[in-house]
């Protein structure tokens, strides 16, 4: 087994006995909700970005399980992407761009098939990518009937106003979680033209078994599927202007997510600790 892990938090593992093992719930949860995308043909190149490498498992996975997939993977920390090249499997077919995720969408006129948020810090996901001005960016960036995944944290502090955020960007979306884990990931399944959740539901079942997806089947994951517009959310949504004061409490950690996220990289002493913990598990 090997793992990377920011400060004790665990990013990304992969077990070298068996690579098709999903070793974390939420890759499971991702590989679920990529299967959503309408079209899945092993011929057609789809433009697929990711935002934030890890160790690079999940990017590796679909590289492998979709050759013609043109994949790009943006990465602000460089001692991840050294890590992931030298100590995890990561196919040659694999873009790789180190930078901001959010400068990138900014300067690149590119558009995407599919873009997948999995971007985390020890604790949070970094506030720069967790507002509704990024979203705005990020949806501008998708296809016509582009899908967008973004992995969390349920937190119950946060939730309402995350969906708030992402319902007054995504007209419809959906996202999905493991029951038996709360507080646990939760994986959003957001577009430009997001197709009704019982459509949703068969493509997905549909193509997990046509291209023989690891895990277990599905449909206990999709049965418990929600719609991001359920119910009545007042709440604020997270802004640029805002979310300073709403992790006002761990103000320090915030300050080095976003001196990171403007790439003043100044997380040597969590890449010390990156390195420590991989090197356990050589």
């Amino acid at each position: 087994m090997r793992v990377i892990s920011i400060g004790d938090q665990p990013q990304s593992a992969v077990d070298l006995a068996d690579k098709n093992r999903w070793v974390y719930t939420y890759t499971y949860l991702l590989s679920i909700a990529v299967l959503a995308h309408a079209e899945q043909s092993a011929s057609r190149p789809v433009h697929c970005l990711m935002i934030g490498l890890g160790g690079g498992s999940f990017a590796n996975f679909l590289a492998q399980k979709f050759p013609h997939w043109q994949i790009t993977v943006v990465e602000l920390n460089p001692t991840v992407i050294r890590l992931a090249r030298k100590y995890f499997p990561i196919e040659n077919s694999i873009r790789i761009v180190e930078h901001d995720g959010r400068a990138f969408l900014r300067k690149s006129g590119n558009k995407y098939d599919i873009i997948i948020m999995d971007a985390f810090g020890e604790n949070f996901i970094p506030p720069a990518l967790y507002t509704l001005e990024f979203f705005k960016l990020l949806k501008s960036r998708l296809n016509a009937k582009g899908l967008m995944l973004m992995n969390a944290w349920e937190n119950e502090h946060l939730d309402l106003r995350e969906i708030a955020t992402l319902r007054r960007v995504f007209e419809k979306g959906y996202f999905i979680h493991q029951p038996q884990e709360r507080p646990g990931n939760r994986i959003y399944l957001m577009g430009t033209e997001m197709d009704a959740e019982p459509v949703v539901k068969k493509r997905i079942s549909d193509n997990f078994r046509k291209w023989n997806f690891p895990g277990g089947a599905p449909e206990k994951i999709l049965a418990e599927m929600q719609s991001l517009q359920t119910g009545l959310n007042q709440a604020e949504p997270i802004t640029d202007a805002n979310v300073r004061a709403l992790f006002e409490k761990d103000a320090d950690q915030l300050d080095t997510f976003l001196r990171n996220c403007n790439h003043n990289l100044a997380l040597v002493a969590a890449c010390t600790i990156i390195v420590h913990r991989t090197r356990q598990f050589i």
